[in-house]
């Protein structure tokens, strides 16, 4: 994974943990201090290790790095514990194609499919009558961790093992589960209300991104053109099949569910937690979005491959095919992403690689885009350490995604608590009025505007304009560019 990682850095969502972990080191506090659609788990590990290692995005790759690694890891000692050990390789290979070829490096997605797969590894004895309530405990601490993360998929991932564990009827490791989830969870906010108030939190997750996500965000299920342009995609449909096929052989069984062997409570385990996975990323319908719930039915298909094998005939085929699909769709995915980085990486030799500009020394060995690299270069030698700095866009009325990543490139603070943008939010009049006031009270001198994304419209609320334009006219009244590279302007405060 570290051989074939993409050395280009991610604007918006690497940008989001790169910056939002940039922040949290200099002691802001996420919700309170910063707008936040993911948990305090998402930013405060990264920076610890910014703490602990220094400020880089080296750091941050190898967290990444290390995360993808411990999930193949789990996948292949999961199934090598109830099917042959062929299997075991094909789900760990399976999975290492999908998380080498995926990109989106520092994405809260992978640390919460390591965290589900560690605790869906903690109730496996207990589902067939063993394992100590210490395992169960932690299963549910594991599950905590997960919420803190992201707080949807902790939901998600506490309810689908605690209908597993209720199915296997076992009441006294049930309850250790949630006492184990309950104590670290609780514990947590416990501390995080100590040290700042609750309302930032409850305005950016239940007020804005609950009722606000789905109707801003949400995409169609790929067609036929978006499945040739990306065969990849065809992994959508794959892990319906998956799950499906795996459902039926989990439940074709007569036996009750507690004569099912160890093969048959995996597969059960992670049949569950692919479909409601599934279910959390029927928002955005794309395999990275999906990632979680592929990964999970690549589990359950192993697990339950010896039993298919052993029906034979139809049953055989048919999984036979599923399981081709699954594995050709995760090679497709790191073939094309191996050809993509090979193409930018020559690229990057020939411009003489691990030359970062000295200004952008958070990111040396990795780099952005020539025309964004140069913006961010002037602005941080134009600039002191502390000062900070805006990035925005050529418009405000209407937005797709922002640049976030250049704040930690240039290493300098945001000026705003709303860096990280979302449509519906900085498209406000309330928010946008906000934003205004700080770069007012705080007299920021340089922004850096970007009209890359300004013409591009999703099928969903982002691609529709607000009507409200106060922070396009103050900054059109209150800086003048004084340089443009390519579509990145750079401002500069006027005189008073």
């Amino acid at each position: 994974m570290i051989l074939g990682m993409d050395r280009s850095l991610g604007l918006y969502d690497e940008g989001v943990i790169l910056t939002g972990a940039l922040r949290a080191a200099a002691g802001d506090i996420p919700h309170a201090g910063f707008y936040a659609n993911y948990g305090p788990g998402v930013f405060y590990p990264v920076a610890i290790l910014f703490k602990l290692f220094g400020t880089s995005a080296m750091v941050e790759r190898g967290y990444d790095t290390a995360i993808r690694a411990g999930i193949v890891v789990f996948a292949y000692a999961l199934i090598e514990g109830v099917a042959p050990r062929r299997v075991a390789l094909g789900v760990a290979a399976a999975a290492f194609l999908w998380l080498f070829g995926i990109g989106f490096y520092g994405y809260p997605l992978f640390p919460v499919t390591l965290l589900a797969l560690a605790a869906a590894a903690l109730i496996q004895p207990a589902l067939v009558g063993e394992g100590s309530m210490g395992r169960l405990f932690a299963a549910g601490a594991a599950v905590a961790l997960t919420a803190l993360a992201r707080y949807d998929m902790g939901f998600v991932l506490f309810v689908a093992l605690a209908a597993v564990l209720a199915m296997a009827r076992n009441r006294r490791a049930l309850a250790a589960y949630v006492a184990g989830t309950s104590v670290v969870f609780l514990s947590a906010v416990a501390v995080y209300a100590w040290f700042a108030s609750l309302a930032p939190f409850w305005h950016d997750i239940f007020e804005f991104s609950i009722p606000s996500y789905a109707p801003m965000r949400s995409l169609p299920f790929p067609g036929w053109r978006e499945i040739v342009a990306s065969p990849d995609n065809v992994a959508v449909y794959v892990t319906m099949a998956a799950c499906a096929m795996a459902a039926w052989l989990v439940w074709s069984r007569r036996a009750g569910l507690a004569s099912r062997s160890r093969a048959h409570w995996l597969a059960l385990t992670f049949t569950v937690l692919a479909t409601l996975f599934y279910l959390k990323g029927l928002v955005r319908v794309s395999p990275i979005h999906l990632m979680s719930s592929i990964l999970a039915s690549l589990l359950a298909l192993g697990a339950l491959a010896p039993i298919a094998w052993r029906h034979g005939g139809a049953i055989r085929a048919v999984f036979a095919v599923v399981a081709a699909a699954a594995g050709i769709a995760a090679l497709e995915s790191a073939a094309t992403a191996l050809a993509q980085r090979a193409g930018r990486h020559a690229m990057v030799a020939q411009m003489q690689a691990c030359t970062t500009q000295p200004e952008l020394h958070n990111i040396r060995c990795f780099f952005l885009d020539r025309d964004r690299e140069r913006a961010a270069s002037l602005v941080a030698a134009r600039t002191k350490p502390g000062e900070r700095v805006f990035v925005g866009l050529g418009r405000h009325d209407k937005i797709h995604i922002n640049d976030v990543v250049s704040y930690f490139a240039m290493d300098r603070m945001p000026a705003t608590r709303w860096h990280h943008f979302d449509s519906g939010l900085q498209t406000s009049e309330r928010i946008q009025r906000e934003i205004v006031a700080e770069l007012e009270s705080q007299r920021v001198r340089f922004a850096i505007l970007e009209t890359t994304w300004d013409g591009i419209a999703e099928p969903n609320g982002s691609g529709r304009s607000s009507g409200v334009k106060v922070l396009d006219e103050y900054l059109r009244g209150a800086y003048s560019a004084v340089a443009q590279f390519g579509e990145i302007y750079v401002l500069e405060r006027n005189a008073p």
